[in-house]
């Protein structure tokens, strides 16, 4: 009896640390930091998302790619080694998981007002199966160039991943909890949906036109993107 008890009580310590940990480490948004560093708020331009499609299109390709990149790997990472350190602890990469989309939907350090989560969950499919990541990221190029936007890539890994998940793990919390992670971040994207529906979306091939200068004379032209 007691060593049930004490098993239950170490999972849940396990869960607590992985899903804190998660949600502290993509709390740290590259996005704002880097756009901060140039010298303007990420949150105040283009579509005054602090993400990795506002960074493509207010910083520039390059730096669109650095912000996806790091948010991917860190995420990747806590997953992952959250799986293998606590790799007795059924679920816990699912909890890992939930505690970084948490925590790049809903950062405490930008007052719970962070990105759409679509870089963190690739991170979380690349932490699961690498093979199936590099999918994902030729479905998102794919449909990035036909339609010019990267949200319909995203709709479609959202949607897809989860049966994909349980086809992996044949784990039905996981199932769920990546599920609800799926809808968090289809929900965040609303507003995503009604620019498209209205053509007013800015498409990848916009991001040069709606690139913010960071020199002083250009900063009366920054206010308009």
């Amino acid at each position: 009896m007691y060593n049930s008890i004490y098993t239950v009580r170490r999972c849940d310590m396990n869960y607590a640390i992985v899903f804190v940990t998660g949600y502290l480490v993509c709390c740290i948004n590259s996005a704002y930091l880097i756009a901060r560093a140039k010298g303007f708020d990420i949150r105040t331009v283009g579509s005054k998302n602090p993400g990795t499609s506002n960074a493509f299109i207010t910083l520039g390709p390059a730096w669109g790619v650095l912000v996806g990149a790091i948010d991917i790997l860190k995420t990747a990472a806590v997953v992952y080694f959250a799986g293998r350190i606590f790799a007795d602890t059924s679920y816990i990469m699912a909890v890992a998981a939930t505690g970084c989309l948490v925590g790049n939907v809903f950062p405490a350090t930008l007052r719970f007002r962070g990105g759409k989560g679509f870089a963190a969950f690739m991170g979380v499919v690349l932490a699961y199966n690498w093979i199936v990541f590099l999918a994902c990221v030729a479905i998102v190029a794919a449909a990035t160039l036909i339609t010019d936007h990267m949200v319909v890539g995203t709709f479609i890994v959202i949607g897809s991943f989860p049966i994909v998940v349980l086809f992996l793990t044949n784990e039905w919390i996981t199932f769920f909890a990546i599920l609800a992670c799926s809808i968090l971040i289809f929900c965040r994207h609303s507003e995503n949906i009604r620019r498209l529906k209205d053509g007013t979306e800015i498409g990848l091939r916009g991001c040069g036109k709606n690139r913010v200068s960071t020199h002083p004379e250009d900063e009366q032209s920054n206010r308009y993107l």
